[in-house]
């Protein structure tokens, strides 16, 4: 076992030891979430350590989950471009792109609310809450100068999306036993693919938004419009 951390530089890593030990535990078993005692060994340190950093296991996975959001946000901000905003598609390639090889960011981001945040404290779900949605209007508010719409609209566009995302990787996964029998069920559109089902769902939400969002702009300064001819008028 390794001896005890004493430094702050050495407390960040002993914490990050244990978070990549965590994940590599949960993408070797299939995304099942590993006991504490798997953890610590997989970090080669004592299981006190565990609870330096850590008061419970769905803490530690939070944080995992934590720090895909920020790069994927992160990533989607650096990406945005006058070319990408013009085109759905590409939109949804970029929304895609960060996370569409990371099945272990897909499962944690599906086990949110039934699992992780179950046992967890107040504070440390408040901060999660408040650093999420601090990325997520960051980049809306980007997005909505570039559309000229409202950082709100954009905000429930990319909900939406965060939610097509989620329900689509939960209903795409074929476990062990559907597996067995996916070959004697005639109904193909039961067992999709995440990729294949994804990409075109997000090109579909994005045009409809952006398409209901431009008609009403255009209502809106059309009515205006009258509204200032009709006071001319008078």
């Amino acid at each position: 076992m390794q001896p005890r951390a004493r430094t702050p530089l050495a407390k960040e890593s002993r914490r990050l030891d244990l978070l990549l030990a965590a994940r590599a535990l949960f993408t070797r078993q299939g995304y099942m979430m590993p006991s504490v005692i798997d953890i610590t060994e997989e970090a080669q340190l004592a299981k006190g350590t565990f609870y330096l950093y850590f008061q419970t296991k769905e803490e530690l996975f939070l944080e995992l989950l934590e720090m895909g959001f920020a790069q994927w946000l992160k990533t989607l901000q650096q990406s945005v471009s006058a070319e990408i905003i013009a085109n759905p598609s590409l939109l949804a390639e970029a929304i895609l792109g960060p996370i569409l090889h990371d099945p272990c960011f897909l499962q944690l981001a599906s086990m949110t609310q039934t699992i992780l945040e179950q046992n967890l404290r107040a504070e440390r779900a408040t901060a999660f809450k408040i650093r999420l949605g601090e990325g997520i209007e960051s980049l809306a508010q980007n997005l909505a100068t570039r559309y000229q719409q409202s950082a709100a609209d954009l905000i429930d566009l990319m909900m939406d999306c965060y939610a097509a995302i989620i329900g689509t990787w939960q209903n795409t996964q074929v476990t062990t036993s559907m597996a067995l029998i996916k070959d004697k069920v005639p109904y193909p559109f039961l067992f999709q693919s995440f990729e294949d089902r994804i990409g075109p769902l997000l090109r579909d939400i994005i045009t409809g938004r952006l398409v209901r969002l431009q008609a009403q702009a255009e209502a809106r300064a059309l009515a205006a419009s009258r509204l200032g001819t009709e006071k001319a008028g008078r």
